[in-house]
């Protein structure tokens, strides 16, 4: 057998790489793995705001007599919250309420008639509770009292005492004039 031939048989340098090589090619399949392992966990994971409903899904903003988007949710944990109307480009509209306390498993219900601001700062006061529709728990809250919402889509946002990141909940709703 020619030297040519045996030549043919061996590996290019380029194809032998080495120890190096082989590590970094096991650390990425190790890396993968894991990640997709710690998503598939995080997919089971309960929400901290659970039961959401929006209705209706348009709300008619400044119109008379007012209109009101009624919104509920509950919480899996005791939890003070901040509760926010936001634009689907991230900027926040109206705030509902401030620094609520609320319990774990209680329906908290929300209304808002489409109009920009800031609603109350509750902190440590006492909350008057009233019925609202289905909703026995719903904060007297006053509304908002700015302009009304410039039309287009809009979303909740929560804000955990503690938490630097709020959580933008998926539903969508849109405001018209």
């Amino acid at each position: 057998m020619s030297a040519t031939a045996t030549d043919n048989h061996r590996p290019s340098a380029a194809l032998r790489g080495g120890r190096v090589r082989d590590g970094v090619v096991g650390l990425l399949a190790v890396l993968t793995l894991g990640s997709l392992l710690l998503a598939q966990h995080m997919k089971h994971l309960p929400s901290p705001v659970e039961g959401v409903v929006i209705k209706p899904a348009t709300l008619t903003a400044a119109s008379t007599p007012p209109t009101y988007l009624q919104i509920s949710f509950h919480l899996d944990k005791a939890q003070r919250i901040t509760v926010e109307v936001a634009s689907t480009a991230g900027k926040t509209v109206a705030t509902l309420v401030r620094d609520l306390p609320w319990p774990a498993n209680r329906p908290l219900c929300f209304r808002w008639d489409g109009h920009r601001g800031v609603g109350p700062l509750i902190g440590d006061r006492a909350v008057p509770l009233i019925p609202l529709g289905s909703c026995a728990a719903a904060p007297a809250l006053t509304q908002p009292q700015g302009r009304p919402a410039p039309p287009g889509e809009y979303h909740l946002r929560i804000l955990f005492a503690g938490h630097s990141q709020p959580l933008p909940l998926p539903q969508i709703f849109v405001v018209r004039r």
